[in-house]
């Protein structure tokens, strides 16, 4: 809610003291990836991102915030079927 309201430092407070509260909780971690990537902190959200992915990796929400948002712009159909192709071989290593 915060991070809609454009009170993206607060945001980052919060979800920090949420992941201190639950260190495992990959959607705190995905939402903490997304505000960082808003501040700027490009490096601090790829950690984010990619631990969230890496922790549930069935999450699609997950899987889009760290391999897509972080992607260069997608210019093309063609890249973005290679991102759904390479998330559907994914799945059938999590079954």
């Amino acid at each position: 809610i915060l991070s809609d309201l454009g009170k993206l430092k607060e945001a980052e407070l919060s979800l920090r003291k949420a992941i201190q509260l639950n260190p495992n909780s990959a959607t705190s971690c995905s939402n903490l990836g997304n505000v960082l990537r808003e501040l700027g902190k490009v490096s601090d959200s790829i950690k984010y991102l990619s631990y969230a992915s890496k922790h549930d990796p069935n999450n699609i929400v997950h899987f889009i915030n760290s391999k897509l948002s972080l992607s260069p712009i997608m210019e093309s159909n063609s890249q973005i079927n290679s991102e759904r192709i390479t998330f559907s071989k994914m799945q059938y290593l999590w079954i």
